[in-house]
Formats: structure tokens, C-alpha cells, sequence
């Protein structure tokens, strides 16, 4: 068993830069690879 200090990120971008945004936290990540959602953000009049 190991226990290892974690940190979470949470950004807001606008759909046409999450590519970018994923490209610059896998850059950055000090390991292997980072856990990732998208969870993309619907306002209600895309509700019908």
C-alpha cells in the first residue's frame, strides 16, 4: 500500500481551447499520466 499527497486542478476554458489546455497539464505533470475529465458546462437553453 502507498499513500502519496495528490492535488486537484480545476479550470474553465472555453470549448475551443481544451485541447490546448490538455496539452499544457500533461507538460507539466511530474509523472506517468494525469487523471483527466472534461465535463463540459450546458447553460439551460441548450435544454429544450
Amino acid at each position: 500500500m502507498e499513500f502519496v499527497e495528490e492535488e486537484k486542478l480545476e479550470v474553465v476554458c472555453d470549448v475551443n481551447n481544451v485541447k490546448n489546455v490538455i496539452a499544457k497539464l500533461r507538460e507539466a505533470h511530474p509523472y506517468e499520466e494525469p487523471g483527466i475529465d472534461i465535463i463540459p458546462l450546458l447553460d439551460e437553453e441548450s435544454f429544450n
